[in-house]
């Protein structure tokens, strides 16, 4: 009953702080999605276990024991990140920079979405022509960490290319007056991408895309039962959908039935980062994290090891290497941002880096919807911001603070290189 108080609580308190920040970031915003991403990481296995009753659960050749005691603690270690981030992120919100979609996309250019589909062939190309090879070895979930691994340059080229497209939707159906229906269509495309490569990322992507189907409607951008709803909707959605997509790259017919017996989130994405977790929860304060010099190193760590050969291993590299016996680059890794809090400081440590990454966040949603871009570019901002954050967002707690930082690196660049297309073309227009 209490973890089941605790779990409401956080639905409580995403369903508040989006409320107040609605106005500005529509329901759909960093703050829910991180909610929801604390939801599905922290939250679903403690609950999944005092329902079952199962206390074990397999990550690789480990197994972790949760008791009931350990799932209260993970469960307060969530709401105290969720804590962290929102407010950290509210305390830096510039209020004058509001994303209204109606009024964002009402009279748009058509060049920003030449630019984006244009960039969409022009990326995939790269790929296609650049890493052939590369191209058909990523086609396993094994064959596509291994690869990506060895040659970040042919994973940023296949995000961009995923990116250009996923805005390209979400701006089309914003201003071209999209359906549901059309806008599903046209994500197939990214879910087919994801398919091929046996990466979950894709979807999410898609899935913020095609939200702004959603959004177009008056209304629902600031329309908190919806997103009250959507919460409650989309953590077992997930524990299912993962499930069942697990199986598929894992060429597994009887993935769902072993879901159901061990467990549809045990078994599938939060498991790794709550190995980590557990881990951190047992070593406390670890001598390797702490200091200033960790977290500023983690500002560092997006550079390409090509350019910087003796790069430090981030920590869910040097993680997997330490406690999972005979892993090797290709056999994937899971590491929570929560488990390096501790790890740097305990409960305060939790509490500095989930500050800093809502810090962050803020700081970059402002920049992208700063006043001075005019028109495409300023669309672009917008775009940017609400399907790129948050996926950031979301995404955080399966990896370190560098992750996070590398995510929006990439997409700042991103950004960068479709706001420099666009001046190009206006530049070229008699």
């Amino acid at each position: 009953m209490l973890l089941a108080a605790l779990a409401f609580s956080l639905l409580v308190l995403t369903v508040a702080f989006g409320r107040k920040i609605a106005e500005y970031d529509t329901i759909i915003s960093p703050v829910s999605m991180f909610g929801l991403s604390i939801a599905y990481y922290l939250f679903s296995i403690p609950l999944e276990i005092s329902v079952t009753g199962r206390r074990l659960i397999q990550v690789s050749d480990r197994h972790i024991y949760i008791n009931t005691n350990t799932g209260y603690e993970i469960v307060s270690y969530g709401l105290v990140a969720f804590l962290s981030f929102s407010l950290a992120y509210v305390f830096v919100l510039d209020k004058s920079r509001r994303f209204s979609p109606a009024v964002a996309f009402q009279s748009m250019q058509p060049d920003l979405r030449w630019v984006l589909l244009v960039a969409t062939i022009g990326f995939s190309a790269m790929v296609i022509i650049l890493f052939p090879s590369d191209l058909f070895a990523a086609s396993t979930y094994a064959g596509n960490v291994s690869v990506s691994y060895a040659n970040p340059v042919f994973a940023i080229l296949r995000t961009f290319a995923v990116l250009s497209y996923g805005l390209f939707i979400f701006c089309s159906s914003l201003h071209g007056g999209w359906g549901p229906a059309r806008t599903v269509a046209a994500a197939a495309p990214i879910a087919a991408y994801g398919l091929y490569f046996s990466d979950k990322d894709p979807f999410l992507i898609g899935a913020l895309s095609a939200a702004g189907a959603l959004l177009a409607k008056p209304g629902t951008s600031t329309s908190t039962p919806r997103l009250a709803l959507g919460l409650v909707v989309a953590v077992p959605f997930l524990g299912v959908a993962v499930a069942a997509f697990s199986g598929y790259r894992g060429q597994s017919r009887d993935v769902l039935a072993y879901a159901r017996q061990v467990g549809f989130f045990s078994s599938a994405d939060p498991a790794g980062p709550m190995y980590s977790l557990s881990v951190a929860s047992n070593e406390g304060v670890h001598d390797r994290f702490a200091g200033l010099a960790h977290i500023l190193e983690s500002f560092t760590l997006w550079i390409p090891r090509s350019l910087w050969p003796s790069r430090p291993l981030d920590l869910s590299e040097e993680f997997a290497r330490t406690h999972m016996s005979g892993w090797r680059p290709g056999m994937g890794y899971g590491y929570s941002l929560v488990a390096e809090g501790i790890s740097l400081a305990g409960w305060a440590g939790v509490v500095v880096v989930f500050a800093l990454l809502g810090v962050l966040i803020g700081l970059v949603r402002n920049w992208l919807l700063r006043p001075g871009p005019g028109g495409s570019r300023r669309q672009l901002g917008y775009a940017t911001s609400f399907v790129g954050m948050g996926a950031v967002s979301f995404l955080s707690l399966r990896g370190p603070l560098s992750g996070s930082i590398s995510l929006i690196v990439h997409t700042l660049a991103f950004y960068s290189i479709i706001s420099a297309a666009l001046w190009v073309t206006r530049r070229r227009r008699p």
